[in-house]
């Protein structure tokens, strides 16, 4: 028998440069849900696990779903982040639809928008990626078409209040 899903993860995915951590952080503390750095986590798992520099199992996101699942031990909702551009993402979803009320929110920013805050954003906290690697993560992930729950245009960026609008609208479904 099948338990109800109570829990709920909130997955923004989007190019690299997109806005998915301003938004996760945004939504993090205008609507107290965790959200959980990907990106900054790996690089803290790196440092600790240099063995394990020269590849990631299932491009991190082995890692991903122990945090979530970690993050969920404490509280009924959390936010992640992923690109889209890896091939290890359809069984990651598959893995948190099977536990989880999955909730995938597109984050759009023109592809040109992306890249330029790429290479003007702070490198803490960032992998070093080469531009032709940016350029076809982006491009993977701008052209991946999911079950979306929500889409968010980031191209501007997008207002704090219209962002926390719409993910209250999603969490209540009203």
């Amino acid at each position: 028998m099948n338990m109800p899903q109570t829990k709920t993860v909130y997955l923004l995915v989007g190019a690299k440069g997109s806005g998915k951590s301003h938004i996760g952080r945004l939504v993090e503390k205008l609507l107290t849900i965790e959200f959980i750095e990907v990106e900054q986590r790996l690089i803290e798992y790196l440092e600790a696990n240099p063995s394990q520099s020269n590849q990631l199992a299932n491009d991190g996101f082995d890692l991903e779903l122990k945090w979530i699942n970690e993050a969920l031990l404490l509280r009924d909702e959390v936010i992640s982040e992923a690109t889209g551009s890896s091939q290890y993402l359809p069984r990651f979803l598959d893995q948190l639809s099977q536990r989880y009320k999955l909730k995938i929110i597109r984050i759009f920013c023109p592809l040109e928008t992306c890249f330029s805050r790429v290479k003007s954003r702070s490198k803490v906290n960032q992998f070093e990626v080469p531009e032709e690697k940016i350029h076809a993560i982006n491009l993977a992930s701008h052209i991946i078409d999911l079950d979306w729950s929500l889409e968010i245009d980031n191209s501007g960026p997008a207002p704090e209040q219209k962002i926390v609008s719409l993910f209250s609208t999603l969490r209540t479904g009203k």
